[in-house]
């Protein structure tokens, strides 16, 4: 074998960790909202299969428009809010917003928070907010 070559052994569940798959899922989001943040006009393509007239399906594009987790308040203060899935994270006890300072500010504390996703940082909250979903019953 060759000597540049650095070998390791493979994690057993590797493809399955759930902390993994959960660091993804908000990460995705994340960067939906960061490119919806930079272009408002910011839309998600899905591709779906429709019968034509014939009976037959067909691939088609759609747009799904992204749901925006930033809001301004009275005093024109711009606050974002964490989503995973449906539920609003509360990275704080009692509170479910971040004050941006400002729209100029909003992609900047989106990607801290996506940092803070990657390193680890929101693992307990996003096992949290999993709990408290519903396992799903066999039929």
């Amino acid at each position: 074998m060759s000597a540049k070559l650095n070998f390791v052994s493979l994690p057993k569940n590797f493809r399955n960790d759930p902390v993994m798959k959960r660091r993804e899922k908000m990460l995705s989001q994340l960067e939906q909202q960061r490119n919806l943040a930079m272009d408002p006009s910011y839309t998600i393509v899905q591709q779906r299969w429709v019968k034509d007239e014939n009976g037959v399906k067909q691939p088609v594009e759609r747009h799904k428009q992204i749901k925006r987790w930033w809001l301004r308040n009275g005093m024109g203060d711009c606050l974002l809010i964490i989503r995973y899935g449906s539920r609003v994270l509360e990275l704080q006890k009692g509170k479910a917003a971040i004050d941006t300072g400002g729209e100029a500010n909003l992609v900047s504390v989106i990607e801290e928070i996506m940092r803070m996703t990657k390193e680890g940082e929101l693992d307990g909250l996003l096992m949290d907010v999993q709990r408290a979903y519903p396992k799903k019953k066999a039929a």
